[in-house]
């Protein structure tokens, strides 16, 4: 049954959630690395433009208050369901 509450069924379950958070954690992960790539290398053109400090300062906190919540979330999970 798709609804089960076996043990066994809840484990499988907690297992591929913890898989799933830490695949989002690596893409993010290369997303995080690609956007400061992006703003630091000179031949995109975004290096020293006044103009878009506002917005990657946006982008950067955006994605640590991103990572406190989805490392808050795999810290939750890993401690099970009675933890």
């Amino acid at each position: 049954a798709v609804s089960s509450t076996s043990l066994e069924t809840m484990e499988q379950g907690r297992k591929l959630l913890l898989a799933g958070l830490f695949l989002q954690l690596c893409f993010f992960s290369m997303f995080t690395a690609l956007v400061i790539y992006i703003q630091r290398n000179d031949k995109f053109g975004f290096r020293g433009q006044a103009p878009l400090r506002p917005l990657f300062l946006c982008l950067y906190v955006t994605i640590a208050l991103m990572y406190i919540r989805n490392i808050f979330r795999v810290v939750e999970f890993i401690q099970g369901f009675h933890g």
